[in-house]
């Protein structure tokens, strides 16, 4: 996860926090769609950060694994070549 657990863990049920993503990612809509790019990147670290408490709910208080979720999904997206290929390294005279 990104960021530290937020006083939403404790306040909010999963789908109280499912509904304030959604509300975020309209929000990156919205500024996209007005071209505040800026504004759009911003919403989208408002969509990680509630997606982070959403993980976070889902370990408090029904028992899921992160690390384990996102190996999962590592791993499934890997098989399906969701991956860019790593650059590969320049030289010290490419880099002149």
């Amino acid at each position: 996860m990104l960021f530290p657990k937020t006083i939403f863990v404790d306040r909010n049920t999963i789908l109280d926090q499912l509904d304030h993503i959604r509300s975020e990612v309209e929000e990156v809509r919205e500024a996209v769609e007005r071209g505040d790019y800026e504004a759009a990147a911003d919403e989208l670290v408002d969509v990680q950060q509630s997606a982070d408490t959403g993980l976070f709910i889902l370990m408090q208080k029904h028992g899921s694994n992160s690390y384990d979720a996102y190996t999962r999904v590592a791993l499934k997206n890997a098989a399906r070549g969701y991956y860019a290929a790593p650059a590969p390294p320049v030289s010290k005279e490419q880099s002149r």
